[in-house]
């Protein structure tokens, strides 16, 4: 599904879709692993967008300022926002994968599960 936000193709990778909330704990981990992983991720010429379901934005603001990838927004309606009901996001976090030809090839609850699934580490 579209987002509703304009975000930047990436000619060639996987687009890693983190839907997350800033005061989960399972959500800080996979935020950490993610930032620890970024530079590969990207070197691999993989994108991430995160989209929290954050209802502050002050909280929001204030941790999407440490992520290290430029496209983070905040879905200030949760659960019930667009983006998440168009992903079928029903727990946070969740990894969405989507080819470049725009297609879902998966959902993830970790960056491992992501990596150990089929073709996951061979982008």
């Amino acid at each position: 599904p579209a987002l509703t936000h304009t975000a930047p193709s990436v000619s060639g990778g996987t687009t890693l879709l983190l839907f997350y909330e800033t005061d989960c704990p399972e959500c800080e981990t996979l935020l950490r692993e993610l930032c620890g992983s970024y530079a590969t991720l990207k070197g691999r010429g993989m994108r991430v967008v995160s989209i929290a379901s954050d209802a502050d934005g002050d909280t929001f603001h204030a941790r999407a300022a440490s992520l290290p990838w430029a496209t983070k927004w905040r879905a200030a309606y949760g659960f019930y926002s667009n983006d998440f009901e168009a992903y079928g996001i029903v727990a946070t976090p969740t990894l969405v994968a989507v080819n470049p030809d725009g297609r879902v090839a998966g959902y993830y609850r970790t960056l491992k599960e992501y990596e150990q699934s089929a073709g996951g580490g061979k982008e």
